[in-house]
């Protein structure tokens, strides 16, 4: 594995930690409807980033990765910063 693959492979999961995150800070307060959203939102990115990381890495070329794919991991992670905005000020 080259360098530049350790790197992006790297940061992806650095996408999940405020996802995780909020789903262990909503568990605290006992926010159980927060808590199993936030876990849907980090399934979803972690689905997703799977999905860029197979065409990148095993097909060989990531601009063949859908653009929805692309859209659902963007949209998972802001939500996932929101919910982790959200769980720090609750």
């Amino acid at each position: 594995m080259h360098r530049r693959e350790v790197f992006v492979t790297r940061t992806g999961w650095l996408l999940l930690l405020p996802t995780g995150a909020a789903a262990w800070l909503f568990h605290r307060a006992q926010h159980n409807t927060l808590f199993w959203l936030a876990v849907i939102v980090a399934i979803a990115q972690f689905w997703s980033l799977g999905i860029m990381h197979n065409h990148a890495y095993v097909r060989g070329d990531p601009l063949e990765a859908s653009d929805w794919v692309t859209v659902i991991n963007m949209l998972s992670t802001l939500a996932g910063l929101a919910l982790l905005l959200w769980a720090a000020l609750a």
